[in-house]
């Protein structure tokens, strides 16, 4: 069965202001940034699906934390499960440089599965 793919396309925080994904860094690079969303962790039945982060269109992402606990370091990867205890209300934040070559920075998704 294909994985159910949860967008997390609005409202993310970066230094104060709401940033949508994917977008384009108009100006050039912004440079070294943290954007930051909040989520409610989908409901999932835990004997028989798993929930996991996926990152695509992300050049310069250096690492990847849930609520506050970092996940990754690993730029090469696009999938990160995630712990099975993921709490109701949770936040991921994103580290980055993103290039400014104008290309569509920021794919982000919760894919639920089966185990």
């Amino acid at each position: 069965m294909s994985p159910h793919a949860i967008q997390l396309r609005r409202a993310w925080a970066l230094d104060g202001r709401r940033v949508d994904l994917p977008t384009t860094w108009p100006g050039g690079p912004p440079g070294r940034i943290t954007l930051t969303r909040r989520f409610n962790r989908p409901p999932i039945v835990a004997r028989a699906e798993r929930l996991t982060l996926r990152l695509r269109s992300v050049p310069g992402l250096s690492a990847v934390r849930l609520n506050g606990v970092e996940l990754a370091r690993d730029r090469g990867k696009d999938l990160w499960l995630l712990p099975p205890e993921v709490p109701a209300a949770s936040s991921i934040e994103l580290d980055a440089e993103p290039p400014g070559d104008g290309a569509t920075w920021g794919e982000v998704a919760l894919l639920i599965e089966a185990r």
